[in-house]
């Protein structure tokens, strides 16, 4: 049995055919221009002049020419804002600010070593051979004068003695020679007496003003060791503070300075995003008067081409020889021959 085959072609209008092939033409040169300008713009990063590059690239020298460093031909990279004037600010003094506490710590230490130093010293003792250095320097001219004035007052009693003794006559004389010996011997006493409580009252001061000046310079100690350890205190506090302040100060730049760099990076994507559609508008014009083209209803024709296989010589001969034989018979049983 024979077999048939049929070819169906369907044809758009012939304007519209050639619109399309048109705008793919433009797409393709396009496409070929964007090639083109990325190398140039690759070699002249290379160092090539722009002979060079149209002999590399088999163009002429006024096509590459004609190609500018700033034309975008590819989609924009991605760039990030570079770090900040106030970042830059905060990591520096993050660097110089390292240890910068150190030194208070330091002097803070000596301090306290001092004050620990004279707080566990063993206590000292009252010394009384630094009495001395207390006594009055007057005292011996001050018992010196009262002993003149016991011997004085004597001697006026001496006196009185010897005039009751002249008026009792001779047995006043006897006894007044025994108590002229007992005025003498009350006098010496009498002056014995005073020196000794004068000087024991000397002493008595004296000592006393050694020991309160002996537990005024305790005190002064005491006293010195604690300011010590205020000192060693404030010092410390100070080290504290100023690395407080200090990362303080740091926040606040690295604040501020990452709003300085958020808004470059604003600046720099929305910069991005023109070159973006810049670069992209050619594309989607030529996509969309595509989707135009291909939404256009137009008249179409069809062209069917229908052929049947060649027969087989031996089955053509077969054929030819079984139709002769039939028409032979249908001859001769009309009598035609």
């Amino acid at each position: 049995m024979a077999e048939q085959t049929q070819t169906v072609i369907n044809r758009q209008d012939p304007e519209i055919e050639a619109y399309r092939l048109g705008l793919l033409d433009d797409t393709q040169g396009l496409v070929q221009n964007q090639v083109f300008g990325q190398n140039v713009q690759n070699l002249r990063n290379q160092g090539l002049d722009d002979a060079a590059i149209a002999e590399r690239l088999g163009r002429e020298v006024e096509e590459v020419g004609n190609i500018s460093q700033d034309q975008l031909f590819g989609p924009p990279e991605y760039e990030t804002a570079e770090i900040s004037t106030g970042e830059q600010a905060a990591i520096d003094l993050a660097s110089k600010g390292i240890g910068g506490y150190q030194e208070y710590l330091d002097q803070s230490a000596e301090y306290l070593k001092d004050a620990s130093s004279t707080l566990q010293a063993p206590a000292a003792q009252f010394d009384p051979s630094g009495i001395g250095a207390f006594m009055n320097p007057y005292e011996d001219a001050a018992v010196s004068q009262a002993l003149q004035d016991v011997a004085r007052a004597g001697e006026r009693q001496r006196v009185d003695l010897g005039a009751r003794e002249a008026m009792a006559g001779g047995f006043g004389r006897a006894r007044g020679g025994v108590e002229q010996a007992l005025l003498s011997e009350k006098i010496m006493d009498q002056q014995a007496r005073t020196a000794s409580q004068m000087r024991q009252a000397g002493y008595e001061s004296a000592a006393q003003r050694a020991q309160q000046a002996f537990e005024q310079q305790q005190g002064r100690a005491q006293q010195g060791a604690m300011g010590l350890g205020n000192l060693a205190m404030n010092y410390s506090n100070l080290g504290q503070m100023g690395s407080a302040l200090t990362a303080a100060d740091i926040d606040r730049l690295m604040t501020t300075g990452g709003l300085e760099r958020g808004i470059d990076q604003a600046g720099i994507d929305a910069l991005r995003m023109t070159n973006l559609q810049n670069y992209s508008q050619p594309f989607q014009q030529y996509g969309f008067l595509s989707d135009i083209y291909s939404g256009v209803p137009t008249g179409s024709s069809t062209m069917q081409v229908s052929s049947m296989p060649s027969a087989n010589p031996f089955q053509t001969a077969v054929g030819l020889g079984i139709g002769a034989y039939g028409a032979a018979s249908g001859a001769k049983q009309a009598g035609i021959f």
